[in-house]
């Protein structure tokens, strides 16, 4: 007897659900390139939250760490500097959901099978 006996889909094992994850795959030949790679907003949001609150981040780390006691580099800068960098690679990440974004809306507008399409 096969583990899909009782959800009443038969015993072929192979039935999926039709709102479930494994019906959409992105090899599936109704599902457009488009679908499976997403539109950008979603990199674009996490991105700039990512810019926005790691700088602030790294400011309140080094604040709770002190200012240290030494000729070196203190960790107040250390951690303001990781903040920074981290600030910088959100960056990165909303400008490729911007790009991405911005290709998505290109190709919508050319394709004329597209009901949302801008023709």
């Amino acid at each position: 007897m096969s583990s899909d006996a009782g959800n009443g889909m038969g015993t072929t094992g192979n039935a999926v659900r039709p709102g479930s994850a494994d019906a959409r795959r992105p090899d599936d030949p109704e599902i457009t390139a488009h679908q499976a790679k997403g539109n950008g907003i979603h990199q674009m949001v996490i991105g700039a939250m990512l810019a926005g609150l790691a700088p602030l981040a790294g400011f309140l780390g080094g604040s709770m760490s002190g200012s240290g006691a030494g000729d070196g580099i203190g960790p107040l800068y250390s951690w303001l500097f990781g903040g920074l960098v981290v600030g910088g690679i959100g960056i990165g990440i909303a400008f490729l959901g911007g790009l991405r974004w911005m290709e998505r809306q290109r190709d919508r507008s050319a394709d004329p099978d597209d009901p949302g399409s801008q023709q």
